[in-house]
């Protein structure tokens, strides 16, 4: 995980903690970062890095160790363990309550501790404090990662009712995939259309890049959905993307622009598939979607720029995914 930047608002790191002490680096608390981007690469740990620097490398005919990503060049590095409470072998729901509410949980299970019992996440924390929250993910919105900051289930497999609780939450950007089950067949209890729900509750939906770019700061809430879906009502991989789809530097883009005030903001911004790749063995796959996750950085960086002492950048993975190993076995 890398940090940049200040040190985070004191009740926010409570959440924020575990992460930190993880990876043996911790700030000195001299001043409350206004502005937060939480990046995540989801199943992508060093391998899945070097391998991407490995491919840019040989693309631009470098010899190795000269190129390096955006998230490969900031300060402050380290490593950390991402085990379920019950098992080795984790998964995206328990590291996601990891990583957004400090504690570990059972896998599977989202915003809870193992015994079921709710956890406030730290964007719940941020919000509490006035603060502006934006939640992006290049798979569904109520997939297991985002899911993490805003809901409490005992299944990540309970979509319905994860995006209930995602109009519920208040936020005040989400983008990137769909809800994957919006009108609730596959729950024993449904509770009405998801996204009617969302607009009801006050929230734009947005289908689509032209009307993304057309978001304003007095659009209010927003969901903003990509217009292609490409499997399980997930984004497109980065190398099958067209001009028509969002990356996912242009959904930070956008979140930073429409977010900022006077309190700040908190962005999670997930590039949920380095994972999806990496299960299918799909090297090509993984590598584009760690350069969207690279460029999504430069984007947080280009922010920090304008506001050096004001901003905190992590950037991580979940878990590693695949077994990726470079060289011979």
């Amino acid at each position: 995980m890398v940090l940049r930047k200040t040190s985070f608002r004191s009740a926010l790191a409570l959440a924020v903690m575990a992460v930190l002490l993880c990876c043996g680096q911790v700030l000195a608390a001299e001043k409350q970062a206004k502005y937060v981007f939480f990046i995540i690469g989801d199943g992508m740990a060093q391998p899945q890095r070097t391998s991407t620097e490995m491919f840019l490398e040989a693309r631009e005919g470098k010899p190795h160790g000269t190129v390096k990503l955006s998230m490969s060049k900031l300060p402050a590095q380290g490593m950390m363990t991402t085990h379920a409470a019950n098992s080795i072998i984790p998964d995206s729901a328990d590291t996601a309550t990891a990583m957004a509410c400090g504690v570990k949980t059972n896998s599977g299970m989202l915003g809870v501790t193992p015994d079921n019992k709710a956890v406030k996440s730290v964007a719940e924390l941020a919000k509490a404090q006035g603060k502006k929250v934006g939640v992006i993910s290049t798979v569904s919105i109520d997939h297991a990662t985002p899911g993490g900051f805003y809901a409490h289930q005992e299944s990540r497999d309970n979509y319905h009712e994860i995006a209930h609780e995602l109009v519920k939450s208040g936020f005040d950007f989400f983008g990137g995939g769909g809800f994957k089950d919006p009108e609730g067949k596959k729950s024993k209890a449904p509770q009405g259309n998801a996204i009617e729900a969302a607009k009801a509750a006050g929230y734009k939906v947005v289908t689509g890049k032209e009307g993304f770019e057309k978001i304003t700061k007095n659009d209010g809430k927003v969901i903003v959905i990509n217009e292609w879906l490409q499997d399980s009502k997930a984004m497109p991989y980065y190398i099958d993307r067209t001009a028509k789809d969002m990356s996912l530097a242009d959904l930070v883009a956008k979140a930073a622009e429409v977010l900022d005030g006077p309190q700040g903001f908190f962005i999670m911004a997930e590039g949920g598939k380095v994972d999806w790749a990496c299960h299918a063995n799909d090297a090509a796959g993984a590598i584009g979607d760690v350069v969207d996750v690279d460029k999504a950085v430069d984007v947080a960086l280009a922010f920090q720029k304008k506001h050096p002492d004001e901003t905190l950048i992590l950037v991580t993975g979940d878990h590693e995914c695949g077994g990726l190993t470079i060289g011979f076995a």
